[in-house]
């Protein structure tokens, strides 16, 4: 993906930011959960990927992943990025 903030910015009413989320918003956003105890998770709202792959990193074996994402372009982006994950 060229750039987040273009993209972000022509879907602007359904993206809900303009730029990625950094570490720190992710570390503490998502500290507070036990992600190896998790089924399935749902994450609405994908964008590039960046708390997927925390999520996805921090989940037990067994754990499944399930995304959404309605910008065509964030969606291909991701499943790019994070192919190599067996549970998403």
């Amino acid at each position: 993906m060229k750039s987040f903030f273009l993209e972000a910015i022509k879907a602007i009413s359904t993206s809900g930011t303009i730029r990625p989320s950094s570490k720190y918003l992710i570390a503490k956003c998502l500290n507070s959960f036990e992600f190896e105890h998790a089924d399935v998770i749902l994450e609405f709202g994908t964008g590039d990927g960046c708390f997927t792959e925390q999520i996805l990193k921090r989940m037990g074996s067994k754990g499944r992943l399930i995304s959404f994402e309605v910008n065509p372009v964030f969606c291909k982006y991701t499943a790019k990025r994070l192919k190599q994950y067996d549970n998403l």
